[in-house]
């Protein structure tokens, strides 16, 4: 009985997060959000971090405005997600500063709930250039559902192209290799996986029966084109990064009050 509920609720958070997805995400109308003024020519790091935290309280009182007010969990709760989506949002945007390697990173952990999060599942994540060539292979494990996605995890969030278990060539042992890339090579004749020109992320996912009993996959990936920039930083570019980071942080925040409906709506 356990098997099916699992197969069931999995299959409708796969088609909640590929079917949805492809939509914008809907959210709060935060139109009236309004960053402190601009401290001119980057300079003086003390006057970029007192910028960055003015924003970082005023992002953080608007979003908070929105969340219920009783009982004193929700409230309890509506701050611990707050901070969590400092962190996911800071983690976000530097791993995408230039020059940061194609690297597969656990995701949507208990520190980093972010809608569609399942007790079965296991995601990991990477930051991808839209207009890169990538090899991922490895193994696949025993997962009940397994699924390759392109996304852009900066919002707003989009879902892309995605090739699922069934459809993923591997041989006897399980293993495979699948390249990502916007065309489809004249003499290739393996697994494809096509790169929308709005990709930022790659995500895998794995959903799990018998997290005692069975095993997870193995997977790599790595550029095939390109080489990382040695560019040096600036202040600038950190000028710039606490930027993104409160964007980022405060397109992001408020989803999870619509993924929420949306997971009541579809599973329950």
């Amino acid at each position: 009985m356990r098997l099916v509920t699992l197969l069931a609720v999995g299959a409708v958070l796969l088609a909640v997060g590929f079917g949805l997805g492809r939509a914008t995400a809907p959210g709060p109308d935060f139109s009236q959000f309004s960053a402190s003024t601009p401290v001119g020519k980057p300079t003086d790091p003390v006057a970029l971090w007192g910028k960055f935290a003015d924003d970082l309280r005023t992002a953080g009182q608007q979003v908070l405005a929105t969340y219920p007010r009783e009982p004193e969990i929700d409230k309890a709760e509506a701050l611990r997600y707050l901070l969590q989506q400092v962190q996911a949002a800071s983690g976000a945007m530097l791993m995408r500063q230039t020059g940061e390697p194609a690297l597969l990173r656990l995701g949507a952990t208990t520190l980093n709930k972010w809608g569609l999060d399942a007790a079965d599942a296991k995601y990991m994540g990477a930051v991808v250039d839209s207009t890169g060539t990538y090899r991922l292979h490895g193994k696949v494990g025993s997962a009940r559902l397994f699924a390759v996605q392109l996304s852009t995890q900066v919002m707003p969030y989009e879902a892309y192209d995605e090739i699922t278990g069934d459809r993923l060539q591997t041989d006897a042992a399980g293993n495979f290799e699948l390249l990502i890339a916007r065309e489809k090579p004249a003499d290739w004749n393996g697994n494809w996986l096509r790169m929308d020109p709005n990709a930022t992320d790659l995500l895998v996912r794995e959903y799990y029966r018998d997290w005692e009993q069975e095993q997870p996959g193995s997977y790599y990936l790595e550029r095939l084109d390109g080489e990382a920039s040695t560019e040096p930083l600036t202040l600038a570019t950190v000028a710039k990064l606490l930027d993104d980071t409160i964007g980022q942080f405060y397109l992001r925040a408020p989803q999870w009050q619509e993924r929420s409906k949306q997971l009541v709506r579809f599973v329950a």
